[in-house]
């Protein structure tokens, strides 16, 4: 009997510390260090990851499973298994969202699948390795029921997948000849398993299994006494048998790889003949089909399964807020700065036309590191009566600079007493809604100054305002129509034929709210107001806030899909 002993390639992962500020796409001001954040899990089984405060893109490297040796501890040859694959991609998320993830476990000797799909070969007999099963991440917990899983199952919620390599099949020696007869390697995620070699008398070796694809399994090796099994969704198949050799079994991944053929066997007088098992295919990477919020996605070898989160905090968040006690040469200027988890190392007004003391009134308050606003507030003096003037609040920290909307005041004519107030442009910006899919709840939309943990059945609705104001969110059903006079129009008895087109029907009620200046976030799961709740069926969003002297609506209408029941 020969040892045969495999080479391991070892992971490359594509993110490395002091490049993760360029993969995230934030700039570094001057010499200033970026500060980044890192988790990584190395132990097979699922972990939940909580999205931190202010983060909205994360890094995520996973490796998926190896596939173990065929047979070890057992006479005959032993084939090596084939390698995990690395799966790197940055994904959009919310603040205080839960990522799942899978890690995956390498395939064992004895023939058990690692965790995440890994095949199985199990036999009375011989036995090949076990697949390596597959890591992911995603939105949904592994144990959570369909009736929980906004997307309808566990698997349909994956983002991100890194196939496991599939197990190394056995060979063995027949009673007619003491040569060894040599079995298939597993084949690596995204490769087919290699096939075993005949043995003296033409019995065929069993052929490896195929690789698992974007959007089908990998078939099962053929050639085998006792055949083994295709690949499944997420799973990789069995490996077959034979007398005295064994396939290996498939790799875990967005579809699993086929195990491999257990080889065939003759007999001659009281000799016996057995060709050798081949390995078992790997299983697919990538993203797979429908999810959301991935991009710059590639895959290489890996090593040790694992999966890591990388992130990036963002720059502070600022709002020039309106200016207090204008008097015709003076006033004070007012603004809030979130430092969104870095601590804010400058701070400032700026205004024109500049009076005498220059354009640049520095904070009078110590900002600090934390999650939520701070109010700023500096005095000027020295400014022109009957003046208009427009402020911005200016805020760095490590991670870069933020500005807030622009601000304009007016001071009064001399002599004509008291203080006069500032005008504003009441902007609303940024709109988004995370997750797009989601399930109907039953609990009132909230809002609130930080982000809250998520339900499942909801999705977190965030904007941000120049000033406080009362908002009220308004929907729109998407519904079939077809395009009449370059308009969209409902199909009925006068309008039956034409090209399809998507038209958008308002809801008669929607949610009303008081909103604070700054970033505000929403969480809502469908209950509008008076409790009354959206149907199953696609959305869109807009969101219009309210004051005693100005009204304003985003530019941006997010759609959505509401899940039943």
């Amino acid at each position: 009997m020969r040892a045969m002993l495999g080479m391991r390639v070892l992971g490359v992962r594509a993110c490395i510390a002091t490049l993760v500020c360029a993969c995230l796409g934030f700039g570094v001001p001057g010499a200033q260090a970026v500060e980044t954040g890192s988790q990584t899990f190395t132990v097979a089984g699922e972990h939940p990851f909580v999205v931190p405060a202010a983060v909205t893109a994360v890094r995520v490297t996973i490796i998926g499973g190896n596939g173990a040796t065929g047979g070890a501890g057992n006479s005959g040859f032993h084939a090596p298994g084939g390698t995990g694959a690395s799966a790197v991609a940055t994904l959009a998320v919310s603040p205080g969202q839960i990522l799942f993830a899978e890690v995956a476990g390498d395939g064992l000797a004895n023939g058990s699948g690692g965790y995440g799909g890994g095949g199985s070969s199990f036999h009375s007999g011989e036995t090949g390795g076990g697949g390596g099963g597959a890591s992911d991440v995603r939105t949904c917990s592994a144990t959570a029921s369909p009736a929980i899983c906004a997307s309808g199952s566990s698997f349909a919620s994956r983002l991100l997948v890194a196939g496991g390599g599939g197990g190394g099949g056995r060979g063995g020696a027949d009673t007619g000849d003491s040569a060894v007869i040599k079995a298939g390697a597993g084949g690596s995620a995204g490769s087919d398993g290699s096939a075993g070699a005949a043995d003296p008398k033409g019995d065929n070796g069993g052929d490896g299994g195929l690789q698992g694809e974007q959007n089908a399994p990998g078939a099962a090796g053929e050639n085998s006494a006792e055949p083994g099994t295709a690949g499944t969704l997420g799973a990789g198949g069995s490996g077959g048998s034979s007398l005295a050799a064994a396939g290996g079994g498939g790799g875990g991944g967005i579809f699993g790889g086929g195990g491999g053929g257990g080889g065939l066997t003759s007999v001659e007088s009281s000799n016996v003949f057995n060709s050798a098992g081949g390995g078992g295919g790997g299983g697919s990477s990538g993203v797979p089909s429908g999810a959301t919020g991935v991009s710059e996605m590639t895959t290489g070898p890996g090593s040790q399964p694992s999966a890591t989160f990388t992130w990036t905090l963002p720059p502070p968040a600022v709002v020039t807020g309106l200016a207090q006690a204008v008097t015709s040469v003076s006033a004070t200027l007012t603004g809030t700065v979130n430092p969104d988890g870095s601590g804010v190392t400058e701070c400032h007004f700026t205004i024109s036309p500049a009076p005498s003391a220059g354009p640049s009134i520095p904070c009078q308050q110590q900002v600090g590191a934390g999650s939520v606003p701070v109010a700023v507030s500096a005095a000027i003096a020295g400014l022109a009566p009957s003046t208009s003037y427009t402020v911005t609040l200016t805020a760095s920290s490590a991670q870069g600079s933020a500005s807030g909307s622009a601000v304009k005041f007016v001071t009064p004519a001399p002599g004509s007493g008291g203080t006069t107030g500032a005008t504003s442009n009441l902007t609303i910006t940024n709109l988004k809604l995370s997750p797009t899919r989601f399930r109907r709840g039953r609990r009132a939309a909230t809002i609130a100054r930080r982000a809250t943990k998520t339900l499942p059945t909801a999705t977190t609705i965030s904007f941000a305002l120049s000033q406080a104001a009362n908002v009220k969110l308004s929907f729109e059903a998407a519904r079939a129509g077809v395009l009449g006079a370059h308009t969209c129009v409902a199909l009925g008895k006068t309008h039956r034929k034409g090209k399809p087109c998507t038209r958008y029907a308002p809801i008669p009620r929607g949610v009303s709210s008081s909103a604070h200046a700054g970033t505000d976030r929403i969480t809502f799961d469908g209950v509008l107001d008076g409790g009354s709740r959206l149907a199953p069926g696609s959305y869109r969003l807009s969101v219009t806030a309210n004051t005693a002297s100005a009204s304003t609506t985003a530019a941006q209408r997010p759609a959505f899909v509401l899940v039943g029941p």
